[in-house]
């Protein structure tokens, strides 16, 4: 089965970052360059992450890979992103109005945050991320559970490892174990059903089509099964 429902609405790679609304969030390092050469550093991405987007945001799944990443997440609600505004002392102040620009301003604290630390550590100048981080709008429940599936096996399809359960710096097993805070744990065994409709989910073979900005495929996927599964729902502050 082809989804082009991915193909159709890939060219939106720059979204408006909205409250309550969901995204895949996701980068790559400029060049050949490397974001992560060592197991301080995948640490060290994710504890600027939880400090700079975990307070605006719910973080559902992730993959870091050698030179490049994957995040989904729900922007928490306006009420929630404006105290975090006027907690943070925003300089423009922390109206309504102001979210997306202020959502923009602390991926890029974060991204900013990072490359600075590692800079200093390889002793290196200059940017580590492109330029602008891409963010795609996920409107349908059927786009949800697929690219769960996609961030978590990402590191398969590149190589990395054989099975998605092998790779130590994506979510997968979090969820799978419970164990980790960060992770919207309950609410994405909810929208499977349980851990083991999860983990079968997850183990069908990886046939989805996607595309790239230009519109040509560049990575051709399926899943054997559509799991029937809720669109996640909107959290009250």
């Amino acid at each position: 089965m082809e989804f082009g429902f991915y193909l159709n609405s890939m060219s939106d790679f720059k979204a408006i970052l909205s409250s309550d609304e969901c995204y895949h969030i996701f980068n790559r390092a400029v060049g050949s360059e490397k974001l992560f050469l060592a197991e301080d550093n995948y640490d060290y991405f994710l504890n600027q992450f939880c400090k700079f987007i975990l307070p605006i945001s719910d973080l559902f799944c992730y993959s870091l890979l050698p030179n490049h990443f994957h995040f989904f997440i729900r922007m928490k609600s306006a009420d929630t992103i404006c105290r975090q505004m006027e907690l943070l002392h925003y300089r423009y102040g922390n109206d309504v109005s102001l979210i997306s620009v202020f959502l923009l301003q602390q991926f890029s604290n974060c991204f900013n945050a990072y490359t600075k630390a590692f800079n200093k550590q390889q002793k290196r100048k200059g940017k580590l991320f492109m330029e602008s981080f891409n963010r795609k709008a996920i409107t349908t429940s059927e786009y949800y559970t697929k690219l769960i599936h996609y961030i978590h096996a990402n590191p398969v399809h590149h190589g990395f490892c054989s099975t998605i359960a092998e790779w130590p710096f994506s979510s997968y097993n979090e969820i799978v174990n419970g164990h980790n805070v960060r992770i919207e744990h309950e609410e994405i065994i909810k929208w499977f059903g349980s851990v083991d409709e999860f983990k079968m989910f997850h183990s069908q073979p990886i046939e989805r089509k996607f595309a790239t900005k230009t519109g040509k495929t560049s990575e051709v996927f399926k899943t054997s099964e559509v799991f029937k599964i809720k669109v996640p729902p909107k959290r009250d502050p």
